[in-house]
């Protein structure tokens, strides 16, 4: 979103003032799939972006299978993709690797995970940016909803748990003039 407000026409190419993005999911009806992919697009939304999904995908999870349809969804959309939004770091990895491959000028590509290769990416300039989970107080988070279940005791009374029975551990974007 801040790379958008600083640099709107880096993402809008063809200024009709819409984002044009394609999605590449980890699973069909897998629920991090689902979430990511529903926060990342809702995310950008509530920014005041307007998107329009010209194509989506699932690559579960991997890598070159990411390369493979990221290469067909250039072939069909070429210039008309503004913005490729993955649902982990390894699937972005593989689109960076069809635009190395077709020798392409892209990198609005995101992922999720902030692996050691996707911080890498993302320090050279091949990816505009990653989500990093706290894993530490993610952690902390699921002892003391076990703890305090192995005790008999409402983890509700110390850990936000939401409506939908979610619990969210802290998370932050990682773009290029921030890496941790």
């Amino acid at each position: 979103m801040d790379a958008y407000n600083v640099d709107p026409a880096r993402f809008d190419k063809n200024g009709d003032g819409i984002v044009q993005y394609i999605i590449i999911e980890g699973e069909i009806r897998h629920q991090d799939a689902m979430i990511r992919t529903e926060v990342s697009v809702q995310t950008l939304k509530d920014a005041g972006i307007e998107l329009e999904k010209l194509d989506g995908g699932i690559a579960s999870w991997v890598r070159s299978q990411a390369a493979a349809l990221s290469d067909q969804y250039f072939e069909k959309y070429g210039d008309q993709i503004e913005l490729i939004i993955c649902n982990n770091d390894d699937m972005a990895l593989g689109v960076v690797d069809t635009v190395e491959r077709r020798g392409l000028s892209f990198n609005n590509i995101v992922g999720i995970d902030g692996t050691p290769a996707g911080l890498a990416a993302v320090k050279e300039g091949k990816m505009l940016g990653t989500v990093v989970i706290d894993y530490a107080a993610q952690a902390k988070l699921i002892f003391d909803i076990a703890s305090e279940l192995a005790m008999d005791k409402d983890p509700k009374e110390i850990v936000d748990i939401g409506a939908d029975r979610t619990v969210r551990a802290p998370m932050y974007v990682v773009k290029a003039d921030f890496i941790p």
